[in-house]
C-alpha cells in the first residue's frame, strides 16, 4: 500500500493556467526529494513521517520554487498531508530485528526501492485569480468547469445581493414619498 500525498498550494505566475502542470511535475520531484533525504539522513522514520511533515514544508517550498523560478512560478503558500500505512511500517511477521538494524532498513533500502515507487502524483488546490481550483488525480472535475461553477455561483450571489438593494432602495422611496405626502 503506497504512502499518499496531498498537496495544497497557492502560486504566482504569469500564465496561471500554463504553470499547473510543470507545478505538479515540480511539486512532486521536490517532496519527494526531501522526503528520500530525510529518511536517508535518518531524520525521520515512516512511522513519524506524519507529525514530521510540517517541519520540512519550508524546503520543499525553496526547491520547488527554485525548480520553477526560470519559468516565472513561485508558490506563496504550501501545504501537505501524509498518509503511511500500518502495513509499510510493519516489520514481517516472526521476523526480529535490532533498533540499529531497523533504521538501516527504513532509512537506507526501504526509502530508495519502495518510497520512490510508491510516490502518488500531489493533488494541488490551486488560487488561480480568485477561484480555487482543485489539479491533479484527486480532482473531479476539469479546471474548466470548475471555474465556471464558481463563476455561475458568484452571479448568482450578485443577482441575490442587487435583489436585495433594489428591494430595500424601493422600500426607502416608498417611505419617502409616503411621508412627503403627509
Amino acid at each position: 500500500m503506497p504512502v499518499t500525498v496531498d498537496a495544497n498550494a497557492q502560486y504566482a505566475a504569469h500564465d496561471p493556467a500554463a504553470a499547473q502542470a510543470p507545478l505538479r511535475q515540480a511539486l512532486e520531484q521536490c517532496t519527494q526529494g526531501v522526503l528520500q533525504d530525510r529518511l536517508n539522513q535518518s531524520q525521520v522514520a515512516l512511522p513519524t513521517l506524519s507529525q514530521s511533515l510540517a517541519y520540512f514544508l519550508d524546503d520543499i517550498t525553496a526547491r520547488t520554487n527554485g525548480a520553477l523560478e526560470p519559468q516565472g512560478i513561485a508558490i506563496t503558500r504550501l501545504g501537505l498531508d501524509v498518509t503511511v500505512p500500518q502495513t509499510a511500517v510493519q516489520p514481517a511477521a516472526g521476523q526480529v530485528m535490532s533498533g540499529s538494524e531497523i533504521a538501516t532498513n527504513v532509512a537506507g533500502n526501504f526509502a530508495e526501492n519502495v518510497i520512490a515507487q510508491n510516490m502518488p502524483r500531489p493533488r494541488l488546490r490551486a488560487n488561480v485569480r480568485g477561484f480555487n481550483v482543485d489539479v491533479g488525480p484527486g480532482a473531479s472535475q476539469s479546471v474548466g468547469e470548475q471555474i465556471g461553477d464558481e463563476i455561475g455561483s458568484r452571479i448568482l450571489h450578485y443577482v441575490i445581493l442587487g435583489g436585495v438593494v433594489l428591494f430595500v432602495g424601493g422600500v426607502c422611496v416608498i417611505a419617502m414619498a409616503v411621508k412627503l405626502l403627509l
